[in-house]
């Protein structure tokens, strides 16, 4: 239990400071980059349906614990950007 919280934790981070490294005077918007990051990680984890990451993490789809995390990582900070942007 403690490794999967310290792993989620490090999915975080890792997101957070891609965020942190985005540079405002790029054209794109955070949800598009965060939208080029969840194609990229698709395409990584050999997940190859288009469909919106909360679908695919509570959907009937054969992930694994990892994938799970990541996903659920990746929906909490997708809420919060599009709250604020």
């Amino acid at each position: 239990m403690i490794k999967e919280i310290l792993e989620a934790n490090e999915a975080q981070k890792r997101v957070a400071q891609s965020l942190a490294n985005f540079d405002k005077s790029n054209q794109i918007s955070k949800l598009d980059f965060l939208t080029d990051t969840y194609t990229q990680w698709l395409l990584q984890e050999n997940i190859y349906e288009r469909i919106c990451a909360s679908d695919l993490r509570y959907g009937s789809y054969d992930l694994s614990d990892e994938q799970n995390q990541w996903l659920e990582t990746f929906i909490e900070i997708w809420d919060i950007i599009a709250e604020v942007d």
